[in-house]
């Protein structure tokens, strides 16, 4: 079993975080159709689980605030649906400032992203790659997993991967695919110690051919994640927010 403890010095226990990051992760939830969704979830004041989704029409979405545990959580989604030469992409990054623990809180932040109405690569396409790439970028300590999403199909949960950790993944599903047009979807789970910043970014690219390279670094897979670069977007075209609570 990966330990950490060490590395975070902070709070007894993270190996059961890291257990829960790396086993009972969160699946991606369905949401009405949209053309990109973005999810966080948390622990509130009280002790619940919440969850605040911001939905648009158009290709980007962005929450910025305080959030659960975290003080400061800026989290940005970019999908080029209906895709283009080729290639249908959904890009997420976050960078977070973790408070003081609420009671009875894990410290995991979720980040859940959907973006449907993709119809390239084509419905007749024989095999559809898609390409998971999770990386944390974080300053200090922190851990995190990442996993993406097909309509149905996943990649393998990637992590827990600690600071300074990349990882890549190539999956193949064969065609036809249905629902058609598809959806892509990612979710990001990660614990930053109490008082701590922060980062990750992820990404999820589907093609029809084998067209992805990545390039091995002495401790980790390190990504060129120049498609990620969604730093400084506004929340332009962005239609709504709706606050749930869920008192699971």
């Amino acid at each position: 079993m990966l330990r950490i403890d060490r590395k975070l010095g902070v709070m007894k226990g993270v190996s059961a975080v890291l257990g829960r990051l790396g086993g009972a992760h969160v699946r991606t939830p369905v949401f009405a159709a949209a053309a990109l969704v973005l999810a966080l979830a948390s622990t509130s004041k009280a002790g619940l689980i919440i969850t605040i989704v911001e939905t648009t029409a158009g290709n980007s979405a962005v929450f910025s605030g305080a959030f659960g545990d975290y003080t400061v959580s800026v989290n940005t989604a970019v999908s080029n649906s209906p895709g283009v030469n080729g290639l249908a992409t959904l890009n997420v990054s976050s960078s977070e400032i973790a408070g003081t623990l609420l009671p009875g809180s894990s410290g995991i932040l979720t980040i859940n992203v959907q973006a449907t109405g993709f119809t390239v690569p084509a419905a007749s396409t024989p095999t559809f790659f898609m390409q998971s790439i999770g990386s944390n970028s974080s300053s200090s300590s922190a851990v995190m997993t990442f996993q993406s999403f097909l309509n149905s199909s996943s990649s393998p949960l990637q992590g827990p991967l600690l600071q300074g950790e990349s990882n890549t993944n190539i999956s193949s599903i064969l065609g036809p695919l249905s629902p058609f047009p598809f959806t892509i979807s990612d979710t990001t789970s990660i614990f930053v110690a109490p008082g701590l910043e922060g980062a990750s970014s992820g990404s999820t690219e589907v093609a029809s051919t084998q067209r992805f390279v990545f390039t091995p670094a002495p401790s980790s897979f390190v990504m060129l994640l120049g498609c990620v670069a969604v730093v400084g977007l506004g929340a332009r075209g962005l239609r709504r927010r709706l606050a749930l609570v869920d008192v699971n």
